[in-house]
């Protein structure tokens, strides 16, 4: 069924039509992608504290300023700094020597040219 422009503006008043589109707060999310549609400040959540007030998103107790993946609850750390957290990195030194092979996994175990 197709719906008239003209009649559109009926719709809403009536029928309260497209309220997926619907932002309450006008932070720029619609209401139903948005976790506090009636706090602007807010809008993202994933641990029953609105992102925008929480010092720890993800709830692993790492706060934000700390935690090198803080939207990630099993990684907070990235020693050597390659995108992969320390829980999951087979290489923590990057030094192409898997850490369960390697007699210095912080340490790069290879020797360097002058």
């Amino acid at each position: 069924m197709r719906i008239s422009l003209l009649l559109l503006p009926l719709c809403f008043v009536l029928f309260g039509c497209l309220d997926s589109i619907k932002d309450s707060d006008n932070d720029g999310y619609n209401d139903h992608e948005d976790v506090s549609p009636n706090n602007a400040a807010e809008w993202f959540d994933n641990d029953n504290i609105g992102n925008n007030a929480d010092t720890d998103d993800d709830g692993d107790g790492v706060i934000d300023e700390e935690n090198a993946f803080s939207l990630d609850n099993t990684e907070w750390a990235d020693f050597d700094h390659d995108g992969i957290g320390d829980n999951s990195d087979d290489d923590l030194d990057n030094d192409r020597i898997l850490n369960w092979e390697d007699e210095f996994v912080y340490f790069s175990s290879k020797i360097e040219p002058l």
